[in-house]
């Protein structure tokens, strides 16, 4: 059973218009468009990864949450993580 706390499937974001264009075709161009801050690549095992363009977190923003690297074996998890960085991020 799924926790609805944690489920962000369900969520209503900024990008879920553009999230939905994504997830259903697995468009890394479209979500370079959508996350430029980001560099994008899927390996060979068909692992999403992400990794921050250009900069170097400082421990105080790792203490906050904020990861160099993300990665997911799904894209609809992988959008919500970029998602939830780009949100703590603002805030940081």
């Amino acid at each position: 059973m799924s926790n609805p706390a944690r489920d962000t499937s369900k969520r209503a974001t900024p990008l879920l218009d553009e999230r939905t264009r994504i997830t259903s075709g697995c468009d890394l161009d479209a979500l370079r468009a959508a996350f430029p801050a980001w560099s994008f690549f899927r390996s060979d095992a068909g692992v999403f990864y992400a990794t921050r363009r250009g900069v170097r977190l400082r421990k105080l923003d790792i203490d906050k949450g904020l990861l160099q690297t993300v990665s997911a074996d799904d894209v609809a998890t992988f959008v919500s993580l970029l998602e939830d960085q780009t949100r703590m991020t603002v805030r940081s």
